[in-house]
Formats: C-alpha cells, sequence, structure tokens
C-alpha cells in the first residue's frame, strides 16, 4: 500500500523530523536506489560480456588450429593433412 509524499511527510513532521532532514534522507535513498539499478544493470551486460568473450575465445582457438605460422613467422599457411597424403601413398602403391 502506497502513501502520497504528502501524507509521509505529514507523518514525518509530526513526528518531530525537519524539512531538511526529509530532504537528506530523500537524496541518500535516491542515491542508493540508483547504485542498486546500476548493479542490475551491469550484472544483465556482465552476463553478455561473458557470452562474447568466451565466443571470441572459441574463435582464435580454432583460428589456431587451421592456420600454422611458418618456420620464419610472417606469413601464415594451411596445415597439411597428412592423413589425405598417406591415403594418397597407399592408392599409388595399390595402381603401381
Amino acid at each position: 500500500m502506497m502513501i502520497p509524499s504528502i501524507y509521509r511527510e505529514h507523518i514525518l513532521r509530526s513526528a518531530g523530523h525537519s524539512h531538511l532532514e526529509i530532504c537528506k534522507a530523500v537524496s541518500q535513498i535516491d542515491t542508493i536506489r540508483m547504485q542498486r539499478l546500476a548493479t542490475i544493470k551491469s550484472l544483465k551486460l556482465a552476463i553478455i560480456q561473458e557470452f562474447r568473450e568466451k565466443f571470441e575465445k572459441r574463435l582464435k582457438k580454432r583460428f589456431k588450429k587451421i592456420f600454422v605460422r611458418s618456420k620464419r613467422g610472417d606469413e601464415m599457411r594451411r596445415p597439411v593433412n597428412t592423413s589425405l597424403r598417406r591415403s594418397n601413398r597407399c592408392i599409388g602403391a595399390q595402381v603401381a
């Protein structure tokens, strides 16, 4: 149940609190509320950020397997599929 601000202020004033005390308390509450909202927003973004980092890590891992640095280190080349080379030798041996 919500109480309108006029009634809340009247209750607090009748309890002996000054207008300045009420304003300070309201500003503290607003600051805490904004911090809480920022935390909730950052948690949502943290989930997205974590997913992005995992995705990038997987991509780097896959590209590392696909591309191997040459001996000089400045150019990239695809690794040779050794199983294919062996099968070609076996086929060549059968034909000859």
